[in-house]
């Protein structure tokens, strides 16, 4: 995986993912990862020249909360359960 981008903010500087990057944490295809920040579902921003970035922390985040369960999807909201299953 190749290095995050520096995004500089006057503010804060943050690393910033490409889709394939992404793609390939969460094991998807890079439509996929497009078709997610298209709807909102992870957090991202554009550049001037139209790509998408996504923050890493909050990616891994995401990555974190998957790793180890079946396959969930990163954008649907964690359900509480009782440990019964339907």
């Amino acid at each position: 995986m190749r290095q995050p981008d520096r995004y500089q903010d006057p503010d804060t500087v943050q690393d910033l993912l490409r889709t394939s990057d992404v793609a390939a944490l969460f094991q998807v295809s890079t439509r996929t990862v497009s078709e997610w920040a298209r709807r909102g579902r992870v957090p991202c921003m554009r550049t001037p020249g139209g790509q998408w970035r996504y923050p890493a922390e909050p990616i891994r985040q995401l990555v974190n909360r998957t790793e180890g369960s079946p396959w969930v999807d990163p954008t649907e909201p964690v359900a509480a359960t009782n440990g019964f299953t339907h």
